[in-house]
Parts: structure tokens; C-alpha cells; sequence
């Protein structure tokens, strides 16, 4: 039986897909929103022996993505509820596996949602340091099937289009890995497959400039002055030149192109 948390997520989608229906429990934020607390944890072990038996396997794909939010509410849905499943799932024998960000360790003054990952990662590594089935996989970040959060590039830049205002932005020059989730959902499979444990970055190594990206929407929408490149200053941390190194995946798995793949989703659903 395979679980997964969070199933109306862009994230929890893909891993459906990826997986098939079949033997396969989606739960949605209906069924979750109260294993939010350090005092939830009996919850999570009753709900989760009804329908599980040892050597399942759950995926804690729920999240919240939006460093604006409160630090209570990041912590609680990216740190707390994920490791309260863990701690079930070291009562009941289950499998887990738990998503962060490639930015994990990375930034000097992280976030509140980068921290909340952080959080998270560090309890990944005490789990499995006493012998817990644990899985913790740092994203990328992904697209595909729905829109994009309107707070994330990708986000803004659908509204521009849309609303033919252009979007301001810094330079553009920074790098960033943008993966379609359902190769992402793929990837993660073939890794738990693999039976590794710990920590594990999914990369394809083929970063992109932020600026290529609004161009080939820009191009694909019909929109040419969609990116106003230089009108805010340079943010103080940034990525302009470090490439993660791709993940050693069974040949099959293969990440789209980036660009014409990122052009075929905004025109799609601009």
C-alpha cells in the first residue's frame, strides 16, 4: 500500500500519477489538518494503522511554499506534521519519505520557509541515525498541471501575461532547475525503489537563467515586453553560477528540456 499526503498538492498529484491508483490511499488537507501539532502524534498512529500495514510506505508530499506566511504555520505543516509521521511510522513499521529544498543549507539568511526545511532535513538525519525508514528528497523547482503559486516566478509571470502588464525584474542572470513534476514523481519512485535512505538532491544538472525563462513564455504567449529585465535591484543572495550535479537514475527516467517545456505549459494554460 502506498500513501500519500497531501494529495491535492501539485507535488501529490504527480505522485499519484506516477504510481497509479491502484493500492494507493490519497489524503487531502481534510484529512490531515490536525496532525499539525506536537499533541496530534496519536492521531496520526491511528489513522495511519487502519489503513497500512509494516513495510507500506508513505509519502509526506503536503507543504506550504510561501515564505510570507506565519512561522508558526510554516513550521507546523513542513516540520511538524511530517515528523509526526515519521514517529508513527517508526511505531508501525511503515516506509516514509518527506520533501524539501535544494536550498537547504545553502543561504546565509534563510527564509522562514527554508528554515522550516531545515528543521525538517535535520530530523530526517536523527531518524535515520536510529535506524528510521526514512526518505528525505531536496526539490528543485517544479511545474506542470496546475498553475503556479502566484507568488513563485513562474506565478507572476502567468499574471503578467495575462493581464499584458509587464513584470519587473532584476538582471534575470540567476540560475534555476525547473523540473516537470511528473518526471520529478518518477525520479522520487525510482529512488525509493532503490531502497536509499537519508537524504537525496533530485537534479537533472541543466539549470536555466530566470531571464531565458520569461523569454520563452514571453515568445509563446505573443507577449514580447512580458520581462522588464533590470528594473529591480539584485537580490543580496542569489544563484548565479552553481550547478547541482544530476542524480544517478535507472536510464528510463528522463526531465524534459526545460525551455520548450516550460513554453508548451504556459501556453497551454495562459
Amino acid at each position: 500500500m502506498t500513501v500519500v499526503i497531501g494529495a491535492n498538492g501539485r507535488l501529490g498529484q504527480g505522485l499519484i500519477r506516477a504510481h497509479g491508483t491502484q493500492n494507493l490511499i490519497a489524503l487531502g488537507r481534510a484529512d490531515c489538518h490536525d496532525w499539525v501539532q506536537d499533541e496530534t502524534l496519536d492521531r496520526v498512529i491511528n489513522k495511519l494503522g487502519t489503513v497500512t500495514e509494516p513495510g507500506d510506505t508513505v509519502f509526506v508530499a503536503s507543504g506550504l511554499l510561501d515564505p510570507r506566511l506565519p512561522v508558526d504555520a510554516l513550521d507546523e505543516v513542513n516540520f511538524t506534521l511530517p515528523r509526526n509521521v515519521i514517529l508513527a511510522g517508526e511505531q508501525l513499521g511503515l516506509s516514509v519519505v518527506t520533501f524539501g529544498t535544494v536550498l537547504e543549507g545553502m543561504m546565509k539568511q534563510p527564509n522562514a520557509y527554508v528554515r522550516s526545511k531545515e528543521r525538517l532535513s535535520d530530523y530526517v538525519a536523527e531518524a535515520v541515525s536510529r535506524n528510521a525508514n526514512v526518505l528525505h528528497c531536496r526539490m528543485h523547482t517544479l511545474f506542470g498541471l496546475d498553475d503556479p503559486p502566484p507568488f513563485m516566478f513562474l506565478g507572476q509571470l502567468f499574471a503578467a501575461a495575462r493581464s499584458r502588464v509587464p513584470l519587473k525584474m532584476t538582471s534575470g542572470l540567476q540560475l534555476r532547475e525547473y523540473q516537470h513534476v511528473l518526471d520529478t514523481a518518477l525520479a522520487v519512485r525510482a529512488i525509493k525503489k532503490s531502497g536509499c535512505l537519508g537524504h537525496v538532491t533530485i537534479s537533472h544538472g541543466k539549470p536555466v537563467k530566470l531571464r531565458d525563462i520569461a523569454t520563452s513564455i514571453a515568445e509563446a504567449v505573443g507577449f514580447p515586453e512580458l520581462g522588464k529585465f533590470g528594473a529591480l535591484p539584485e537580490p543580496p543572495e542569489e544563484n548565479y553560477g552553481v550547478v547541482f550535479q544530476p542524480t544517478l537514475l535507472p536510464d528510463e527516467i528522463k526531465f524534459r528540456d526545460t525551455i520548450p517545456a516550460v513554453a508548451k505549459y504556459a501556453a497551454e494554460r495562459i
